[in-house]
């Protein structure tokens, strides 16, 4: 008698659901468990539950480094600088010429097009020149990190002239410390003077 009191008990909660269920189908809803998801807690099929905050998992993309690259154009132990006309917070100071990698550039292929652009001459792009120098300021603007790297190249064809620059000149070991560089140059000087003596004197 108790078994089957509690089966009619039973039978008459499901048509109470049933029929709670047919006149408000948000009851239902909120009466069906959510269905499971492979991703952390917080995290539905459909996205981040709202309200529900995550802690990070100590993991953000890398972003890649922007290599500014410059030319250490070496010849007869000289080295060729060039003038900085723009902008004019810098015009007058002197740089290797050069400048940023494009997108599925190599830092020879930027070299080799920043000469022709800068100083209409065809060049041969060759080994590194001391260390990477770390660029802050353009790190901060392009939110990523960036470097000046110096490469040697080899001058093929053409005479170099200041198409984007106030002058340029073959700069001398001896006259390298004389020159109003750019800070970012400076670091390279030391390893440069070095290469240059050991290529000799002009003739």
């Amino acid at each position: 008698m108790h078994r089957l009191w509690i089966s009619h008990l039973f039978f008459l909660a499901r048509i109470f659901q049933w029929v709670i269920s047919a006149t408000n189908p948000e009851a239902d809803a909120l009466s069906t468990p959510p269905p499971e998801s492979d991703g952390p807690p917080g995290v539905g099929p459909a996205g981040p539950t709202p309200g529900v905050h995550l802690e990070p998992l100590g993991w953000c993309p890398v972003r890649q480094t922007l290599i500014v690259v410059g030319a250490a154009i070496v010849r007869d132990g000289h080295v060729l600088a060039a003038q900085r006309a723009e902008p004019r917070a810098l015009r007058g100071r002197w740089e290797f010429p050069g400048g940023k990698t494009e997108p599925g550039e190599t830092p020879a292929q930027a070299l080799v097009r920043e000469c022709r652009e800068e100083l209409g001459v065809t060049v041969r792009a060759l080994g590194q020149v001391g260390d990477d120098v770390p660029l802050p300021e353009l790190a901060q603007r392009i939110s990523r990190p960036a470097v000046l790297r110096l490469l040697r190249a080899e001058l093929v064809s053409g005479g170099p002239r200041a198409l984007e620059h106030l002058a340029v000149r073959w700069v001398a070991t001896d006259e390298l410390r004389e020159l109003d560089w750019l800070p970012a140059d400076i670091p390279f000087l030391g390893p440069l003077g070095s290469l240059l003596e050991a290529h000799g004197s002009p003739a």
